[in-house]
């Protein structure tokens, strides 16, 4: 290969990196965590009256899927997954012992922006139960 050969290919490899550089700082610029202000309450059925509140901090990939934790006022600790859709959101929270919450929501501003409003309603953790959950996103928000 002749020095233009290997300047070229030098300059396809530079290139190259810079685009795969470009590609990862541009991914982690996408992800987003939230601590958040979270309350749910069971309203109908079997477990009427349990709720579950404290700090839930969830993490977006920019797929728009979400893993966190919400850790409640006692300390006891919930893993929590999911995924938000532009103002959509769908979360499930394991209980344990195989009991889960359900729940479907609307959040009042961007995920990314980690402020405003988010609620809607869940079913779990047994058959039949049903309630609400909401929170405040405080504006705490790590990209």
């Amino acid at each position: 290969m002749n020095n233009r050969g290997y300047l070229i290919a030098v300059l396809v490899a530079l290139l190259t990196v810079v685009a795969i550089h470009q590609t990862l700082v541009s991914r982690a610029a996408d992800e987003v965590t939230c601590t958040i202000n979270f309350e749910a309450t069971v309203h109908t059925g079997t477990s009427t009256g349990l709720a579950m509140k404290g700090e839930l901090v969830l993490s977006l990939d920019p797929t728009g899927s979400a893993t966190g934790v919400l850790t409640q006022t006692d300390g006891t600790a919930i893993k929590a997954v999911g995924q938000v859709n532009g103002h959509a959101i769908n979360l499930t929270l394991e209980l344990g012992q195989d009991m889960y919450i359900f729940g479907v929501g609307t959040l009042t501003n961007s995920i990314s922006e980690c402020m405003g409003q988010v609620g809607g309603p869940f079913a779990g953790p047994k058959a039949g139960d049903l309630g609400d959950w909401g929170y405040a996103i405080g504006g705490r928000a790590s990209k």
